[in-house]
């Protein structure tokens, strides 16, 4: 593994560009975990103190890309949300559609659904509205997905202002 010490936000995103990159290579069953430490070149150790299995790894990156783009849109509530950010929020996911793609090709469609209802709750605050928007953006992304990204993610933005009427 060399003498170079990795942070622990480089031991996460090095496994996380190598689990993607892996899945594009083989199914992901077929991918074990000494696979993946070698791929990203972190010890198993190192693998265990940051994540309990291959799913956490998924889950941290979609989390971590919606919290980016929270970020980047100043979203600050994040139990809801605002229709004004729609175009923005598919504009997004059509830019990460090919991670979208393995996931859902591999049956994992059910860790981004758990990325919304962890992003879209805190621990405090587990309510119908918030599960109303995670699952619903869930649900949009999913039909998406199925449909080939075939609408662009203003026409998809604009189902939904639909919806909402």
């Amino acid at each position: 593994m060399g003498n170079i010490r990795k942070s622990s936000k480089q031991i996460k995103l090095d496994l996380v560009s190598s689990l993607f990159e892996l899945i594009k290579e083989k199914k992901y069953n077929e991918i074990s975990i000494d696979d993946l430490c070698k791929r990203a070149n972190v010890g198993r150790t190192s693998f265990y103190r940051h994540f309990y299995d291959k799913d956490d790894v998924i889950l941290f990156a979609y989390i971590r890309m919606w919290e980016d783009w929270c970020e980047s849109h100043n979203v600050k509530e994040r139990s809801k949300f605002d229709i004004g950010n729609a175009e923005t929020f598919f504009a997004y996911n059509y830019s990460i559609r090919d991670r979208l793609d393995i996931t859902y090709r591999n049956n994992l469609g059910h860790i981004i659904l758990k990325s919304f209802e962890l992003l879209m709750t805190d621990d405090n605050e587990h309510n119908y509205e918030s599960m109303f928007y995670g699952y619903g953006l869930f649900g949009i992304l999913k039909e998406w997905w199925n449909r080939g990204f075939k609408e662009s993610s203003n026409e998809v933005a604009k189902i939904l202002r639909q919806m909402y009427q």
